[in-house]
C-alpha cells in the first residue's frame, strides 16, 4: 500500500431489527484532518496509577506541561496529566532522535485492535522511522500473540517498545487517535489494518466463498447459552462456523476476507472485518450492552449492517465479562427465516426450560469463581 493512499470506503448501509436505542445509528465518522502535536525535547514518563481506575500518562514538554493529545482516548478518558513538578524532577534515559506516541496498550484483544492501534495511521501514511512508544502496566503485553503479530504485519513490531521508565526524545509526534472508544471513528483508522493485510499477499477465492458464523461458544467465560442450537441450524445452511479464540490471526483475517457474510453474537472476534479490503454484509446478533463500536467500524467501513437488537439477555445480575447470557433461540430462528438465511427445515425444536436450566447452572458457576478471585484479592 503506497504512502498517503485514501482509506475513504463507499457509504454504509445500516438497518435494526427490533427497537434500536435512539441516536445509534448516527454518523460517527470524524472527516476532519486528524491534528498531529509535536512535543521538542519530549518526555514519556511511563503510566502509573492515580487513583481507582485512573492512571498517569501521556507526553510532556520539559517544563513539565502535557500534550493534551496524548491523554485523548475516550469521552472521559481513564488517563490524568502528572503533576508537572513531577515531571521536571525527572532524569528521563535519551532514548533517541524521534518517537510516535502511541498511546495505552492493553491485554484484551478487542480493545487493542480498537484503541491500541489508533494512533499508528501516521506511522503508515508518512513512513515514520522512528520508535513506536505505548504506555503499558506492563511490558510483557507488547508480547501477547495478536499484538505481536499484529504489528509485525504492518512492520512496526522492530521498533516498538513499552515506557518502563521515563524516555526523552528530540522530538515526539502525538498523533490524534483516529478510534475513540464509542465516540466517533476517522477513516485513517483503516490504514493499519489495510496494511496488515496487504502484507500477507492473499486474495479472498471467489470459490471458497460463503457465510461466517464466530462463535463465542467454547470461550471460558461470557457464553451465550442456546447459541450450540443457532449454529447447528446455520451449518446446516453452508455457513463456515469458527471459534476465532482458537484460530492464528491470520486464519482469522483470511476467512473474514473470504466471507461473503459475516455473522455472531456481538464481541471482540467481530473487529476481524476491519482487516477485510472491501466492505462486507454483516449481520449483528446483539447482546445487551455496548454496541456503538461495532457501529462506527460499519459506517467506516461502509458496510451493509443489519442489527437484531436484544436478541442475548442477561436475565441475572452481571457480575463480570464472564457472565453469561441467554438467546432467544426462537425470536433468532423467526428473524433469520424472515432474511432468507434459514429454511424452516433446518428449525429444530427448541426446549426453553432446557435453556434456562443451563443458563442458570452457568451463572452459578461463574459467580461461585468469581466470589473466589474476590476473596483471594481481599486477602492478598
Amino acid at each position: 500500500m503506497e504512502l498517503g493512499r485514501s482509506m475513504q470506503r463507499p457509504a454504509p448501509r445500516i438497518t435494526a431489527i427490533g427497537k434500536a436505542p435512539p441516536r445509534l445509528f448516527e454518523n460517527c465518522i470524524h472527516q476532519e484532518p486528524l491534528p498531529i502535536e509535536i512535543v521538542e525535547e519530549g518526555v514519556i514518563p511511563g503510566i502509573h496509577g492515580s487513583a481507582p481506575g485512573r492512571f498517569y500518562a501521556g507526553v510532556y514538554r520539559r517544563d513539565g506541561l502535557c500534550c493534551d493529545a496524548s491523554l485523548a482516548m475516550r469521552a472521559e478518558s481513564p488517563l490524568d496529566a502528572y503533576p508537572y513538578q513531577t515531571i521536571t524532577a525527572l532524569s528521563p534515559r535519551r532514548s533517541g532522535a524521534q518517537a510516535l506516541y502511541a498511546g495505552l496498550l492493553t491485554p484484551h484483544f478487542g480493545h487493542f485492535l480498537l484503541e491500541g492501534t489508533s494512533r499508528l495511521w501516521l506511522a503508515l501514511r508518512d513512513g515514520f522511522q522512528g520508535t513506536i512508544v505505548f504506555d503499558s502496566h506492563d511490558a510483557r503485553h507488547l508480547e501477547l500473540p495478536y499484538v505481536k503479530r499484529f504489528l509485525s504485519l504492518t512492520g512496526l513490531w522492530d521498533r516498538t517498545i513499552v515506557a518502563t521508565g521515563p524516555l526523552q526524545f528530540e522530538k515526539v509526534y502525538v498523533p490524534y487517535p483516529a478510534f475513540r472508544l464509542a465516540t466517533e471513528i476517522h477513516p485513517e483508522f483503516l490504514r493499519p489494518f489495510a496494511r496488515a493485510f496487504s502484507s500477507l499477499n492473499v486474495q479472498a477465492r471467489a470459490n471458497r466463498l460463503r457465510p461466517l458464523y464466530l462463535s463465542r461458544s467454547k470461550l471460558s467465560g461470557g457464553v451465550i447459552i442456546g447459541e450450540t442450537t443457532l449454529e447447528q441450524s446455520l451449518e446446516k445452511e453452508g455457513f463456515r462456523i469458527i471459534y476465532p479464540e482458537l484460530l492464528p490471526l491470520k486464519r482469522q483475517i483470511i476467512l473474514a476476507a473470504e466471507a461473503n457474510l459475516v455473522a455472531g453474537i456481538q464481541g471482540s472476534a467481530l473487529h476481524n472485518v476491519l482487516f477485510a479490503p472491501e466492505p462486507k454484509r454483516m449481520l449483528h446478533l446483539c447482546r445487551e450492552g455496548r454496541i456503538r463500536n461495532f457501529v462506527m467500524i460499519d459506517q467506516v467501513m461502509g458496510n451493509e449492517a443489519q442489527y437484531v437488537m436484544g436478541i442475548a439477555r442477561e436475565i441475572r445480575p452481571v457480575f463480570n465479562a464472564a457472565t453469561p447470557h441467554l438467546l432467544d433461540v426462537e425470536r433468532a430462528f423467526d428473524v433469520l427465516e424472515e432474511l432468507g438465511i434459514l429454511r424452516r427445515k433446518h428449525r429444530p425444536a427448541v426446549d426453553a426450560k432446557a435453556l434456562m436450566s443451563d443458563y442458570l447452572s452457568e451463572w452459578e458457576k461463574q459467580w461461585a469463581m468469581h466470589e473466589k478471585r474476590q476473596q483471594r484479592r481481599a486477602q492478598s
